[in-house]
């Protein structure tokens, strides 16, 4: 009986928590497919998703850490308005608000900033009903650098001391460098002078 009973203690602790980005609701609610990005680059990741935004449908990324299994289900922009400051952009070194660049080993501080902001300071979020994360890679970085990035953004959120968080959803939104994306717009027609 004894042994019986400790082989079934070794397999439940053996067994993965589940956790879900944005949340549970949202994943029961839109029933999304997994998607494996090992060997996607940063642009087919993006047009995939985006591409099943389009269809009303949703993917999700699984990432695991220990004894967890993190399923982040992300969104892309796909057209409608979006204000710019609920969220809180992110890339493979720093933090941005306008401007600005900060270190990412602060991340719990500017995550408490902008999920707790209520509109008080101007750049951070209206509401944390609204606020998201915004994850901005280059075309080319690998599928696996975007785990990595995904992996220490959770971390970081969960870590963090944002009151009520675990009413939170945690929305990521992933997106290409605006100065890749428009870098090919050519420069304005030259207008023409008319003379009477």
């Amino acid at each position: 009986m004894k042994k019986l009973f400790i082989l079934l203690l070794v397999f439940s602790s053996c067994k993965n928590e589940v956790y879900y980005y944005p949340s549970k609701s949202f994943f029961d609610e839109n029933n999304p497919q997994e998607i494996s990005i090992d060997d996607l680059n940063f642009e087919e990741i993006i047009d995939t998703v985006s591409n099943k935004i389009f269809k009303k449908e949703r993917l999700y990324i699984t990432l695991l850490d220990k004894n967890k299994e993190i399923k982040i289900s992300p969104f892309t922009y796909s057209g409608g308005f979006i204000k710019e400051r609920n969220g809180l952009e992110i890339n493979n070194d720093s933090i941005y608000i306008l401007d600005k660049r900060f270190p990412k080993s602060d991340m719990q501080k500017y995550f408490k900033l902008h999920y707790e902001n209520n509109s008080r300071i101007e750049h951070f979020s209206t509401s944390p009903n609204y606020a998201f994360i915004k994850i901005v890679l280059r075309r080319n970085e690998e599928g696996k650098k975007l785990k990595k990035m995904l992996l220490e953004i959770i971390k970081n959120f969960e870590d963090s001391n944002i009151e009520n968080k675990e009413s939170i959803d945690l929305s990521i939104m992933l997106s290409l460098p605006l100065d890749t994306e428009f870098s090919d717009i050519p420069p304005p027609p030259k207008f023409l002078e008319i003379d009477d």
